[in-house]
């Protein structure tokens, strides 16, 4: 189903760093992050992520967790970068890195993304390194990130 969220919280404190991640979204004072903020974060790198992928493109099911989906791990990477950004944007005071330069360079990794398109056994393998993409002329080559 679109929409489902692509990375948790443990994804982004991973990413970011737990302290970090206290830090930005601490709004109760409580010393973690509060659960809104890191909700609405995970909301926003997801429903991103999910405007710029191909309409009706499905998570593959997960081979190991039958009744579940598989992340493939670009699309977390996506979702990640933007969430980061944003998180950076929302208190830059606590980050070295500019949060509108990062949320510009995760968009402009989206619409490549976008204007590409993965065979379906790639997107199984999770294998996003390699991607089909359409010339001019309708015809299709392998492209090497």
């Amino acid at each position: 189903m679109s929409g489902e969220p692509l990375f948790s919280q443990a994804d982004l404190e991973d990413r970011v760093g737990k302290l970090n991640i206290a830090r930005i979204l601490d709004d109760d004072g409580t010393g973690s992050a509060s659960s809104g903020p890191v909700a609405r974060l995970v909301a926003d790198g997801t429903s991103t992520t999910w405007a710029f992928l191909p309409v009706g493109y499905e998570l593959p099911d997960d081979p190991l967790n039958v009744g579940q989906k598989l992340v493939p791990d670009y699309l977390r990477k996506l979702a990640l970068d933007v969430a980061q950004a944003t998180a950076y944007i929302r208190h830059s005071e606590f980050n070295r890195s500019d949060g509108h330069e990062m949320l510009a360079s995760a968009k402009s990794d989206l619409k490549a993304f976008k204007h590409a398109t993965t065979s379906s056994a790639q997107v199984a393998r999770g294998d996003l390194d390699a991607f089909v993409v359409s010339n001019k002329l309708g015809d299709r080559a392998w492209v090497r990130r």
